[in-house]
């Protein structure tokens, strides 16, 4: 796909044909519209799907003309690209990001769903015992109350199945023997045991309300792993970074989070990490870690100010333990969530907003 230098920059307006509602504009949505008119300032009249509104571009376009537009950020402000070669369009990391969300937001709850049909009464062995290594490592898939093991992250996402492939491909490189290797990984990696229990579902018969019910909710998980790997593998593909899922749990008060990591900087570059995570009293809160060299800066966001004032009373703690580890401290700050900020999508357009199309709200 070939993105025109130049970005539009979109608000949303109330003039419709026909009385319809301003078109509904999701992050990695692509639709077409035809320029109807040119006005001062940089400001263009857009029509779409019978829907006309208005939007503000630096990009010069052709009164009269079509173009294909697709969503890169969306929320109170929506911005778009001008894209050719429309047919050759890929899906992008934040629609899939966009698509996969209400997977990812049951996997804490279909994971423990799963691991409990360990304990039903009426399945075969093997299926059983691939049942229970799920339910023995449930506690390395999801994150479950307050952990002083700080490697816990690390290995979460080690094991969260977004590196299967990879992982026993590396090992087969390395003259590991295929029999053995993929054993260790049905009892370690997520995806892995997932697939062991499918595979020993496979042997039954699922028409069986408890088996049907098993076989359901193994593949939504699979659904939301194989959703990750794809927005990881768009995103590579665009030299964006990566990311992943935390699955929680509500009665742990952790409903889950998303974090990303930038595509590697070059030596003296900044380097940037943003985590969102969903607390059933706080609410969502959203992080965004700059680090240049090892000076890390700290922005947290949340929903109204008196969580931002509960939060900033314990800024210094966090000061303190960022210069126990040997880094610098830079700003830290957390501020109450305004509408610039955005939704919280990740793959933000490198480059800030310079030439993007604007649509007026």
């Amino acid at each position: 796909m070939k993105v025109l230098p130049r970005i539009l920059s979109v608000k949303q307006g109330r003039e419709t044909v026909r009385g319809s509602p301003p078109p509904r504009l999701r992050p990695g949505d692509l639709f077409r519209a035809k320029v109807l008119e040119i006005r001062k300032e940089g400001d263009v009249l857009l029509s779409s799907r019978g829907v006309r509104f208005q939007a503000t571009t630096a990009r010069p376009l052709k009164e009269g003309s079509s173009y294909h537009f697709q969503v890169r950020d969306a929320g109170e402000r929506i911005l778009l690209n001008v894209v050719e070669n429309h047919g050759r369009v890929r899906a992008s990391p934040v629609r899939l990001w966009a698509a996969g969300k209400p997977l990812r937001e049951k996997l804490g709850p279909v994971l423990g769903s799963i691991a409990a049909f360990a304990g039903k009464k009426g399945l075969p062995g093997p299926l059983k015992d691939a049942l229970r290594a799920l339910q023995a490592k449930i506690g390395d898939f999801v994150y479950e109350g307050a952990r002083k093991d700080v490697e816990w992250p690390a290995r979460q996402l080690k094991e969260s199945g977004i590196f299967l492939e990879s992982r026993a491909a590396r090992r087969l490189m390395g003259g590991g023997e295929s029999p053995s290797l993929f054993r260790e990984l049905a009892l370690a990696d997520l995806k892995g045991i997932l697939l062991s229990i499918k595979a020993a579902l496979g042997r039954n018969d699922t028409s069986g309300s408890l088996v049907g019910d098993l076989a359901e909710h193994v593949e939504k998980a699979l659904q939301a792993l194989v959703s990750d790997q794809e927005i990881n593998l768009a995103a590579a593909r665009e030299g964006l970074g990566w990311f992943w899922h935390i699955p929680g749990r509500r009665e742990d008060g952790f409903l889950g989070g998303e974090a990303f990591v930038q595509k590697e900087a070059r030596e003296g570059e900044e380097i940037s990490f943003s985590m969102s995570l969903e607390f059933s009293r706080m609410g969502r809160m959203d992080f965004l870690v700059t680090m240049t060299r090892s000076s890390p800066g700290v922005r947290i966001l949340v929903g109204d100010e008196e969580k931002a004032a509960l939060v900033g009373e314990h800024l210094e703690e966090l000061r303190n333990g960022l210069a126990e580890a040997g880094l610098e401290p830079g700003t830290l700050v957390c501020r109450e969530r305004r509408e610039e900020d955005g939704d919280g999508w990740p793959f933000r357009e490198p480059g800030g907003t310079a030439g993007f199309l604007d649509v007026i709200t």
